[in-house]
Order: structure tokens, then C-alpha cells, then sequence
């Protein structure tokens, strides 16, 4: 069984990965936007 701080390691590295994955998911080409998708785009945020 691990110990407590090599969990924490673990976990840390692991949200470390999952979040640099996340900043760039919008990179990665999907298949493309589907029909009744919703998208609206103002000033500075799009949703």
C-alpha cells in the first residue's frame, strides 16, 4: 500500500497532466459541430 505523500505526488502529477490536456483539447480537431449546438461568442468569452 502507498503511503500518504506518494498518493499526493501521484495525484498532483496526474491533475498536472489532466489540466494541460484540458488547455489545449480546443486545439485537438474535432469532428465538427453538431445541428442545435448553441454557441454564442461576446466580447471576451464564448460558450
Amino acid at each position: 500500500m502507498m503511503s500518504l505523500d506518494k498518493t499526493f505526488v501521484v495525484f498532483g502529477v496526474v491533475m498536472v497532466v489532466v489540466g494541460c490536456v484540458l488547455m489545449f483539447f480546443n486545439k485537438i480537431p474535432l469532428p465538427g459541430k453538431l445541428p442545435g449546438d448553441i454557441h454564442i461568442k461576446k466580447d471576451h468569452t464564448e460558450y
